[in-house]
């Protein structure tokens, strides 16, 4: 008999596409072209990266950019139902899961302010040496704290998010397991 393990995925989806729904600063980010991921820590020490962001273009949405004084090519990626995927948000299990429900949310709402304001692929970038977080980690913390407790204050449905409350363990007991989709996510392919 196969076990009725809880994809979890499919949840985390739809949490976030009511986040972009209720939060004005997310309103071009659109999540069919946002793939979800899960991928399996080897440990369930409760350090390291618990959720991260990947852009699958370069700025102004094109493929091809530089990295390391090198010319590359973004990998093309699609849906099942054959939709470009822009951008992959993966979730590092069971270090997510086991997360506080308000640091759950803190952590998507943190990969997806990492997402371009224009919704062509890139990442939202700041200027100067901290191009990703900006030049203080303080303060992108306390704006992803703030959008936090905005999506909270729009009094979303308990039962879209309520899976957010059990750590791993209990999921298991309660499921069997957890599934969901990996995405794998193709190298730059070198081109001069």
């Amino acid at each position: 008999m196969a076990k009725n393990y809880f994809n979890y995925a499919d949840p985390i989806r739809a949490v976030c596409r009511d986040m972009v729904f209720r939060l004005p600063v997310f309103s071009r980010i659109r999540m069919e072209h946002v793939a979800v991921s899960l991928i399996r820590t080897r440990t369930r020490e409760m350090y390291g990266v618990f959720a991260s962001m990947t852009p699958l273009r370069f700025e102004g949405g094109q493929l091809r950019g530089k990295r390391g004084g090198r010319l590359v090519e973004m990998p093309l990626l699609y849906d099942k139902e054959h939709r470009p995927i822009l951008y992959v948000l993966s979730v590092y299990i069971p270090r997510f899961v086991n997360l506080p429900i308000r640091e759950k949310i803190e952590t998507l709402i943190h990969e997806l302010y990492h997402i371009s304001p224009s919704f062509d692929g890139s990442i939202r970038t700041f200027g100067g040496r901290y191009f990703i977080h900006g030049a203080s980690q303080k303060e992108y913390n306390r704006k992803v704290s703030a959008l936090s407790r905005q999506w909270l204050s729009s009094d979303p449905r308990p039962e879209l998010w309520d899976f957010l409350r059990y750590d791993f363990k209990t999921l298991c007991e309660r499921y069997g397991g957890l599934s969901g989709e990996t995405v794998r996510i193709p190298p730059l392919k070198v081109i001069g």
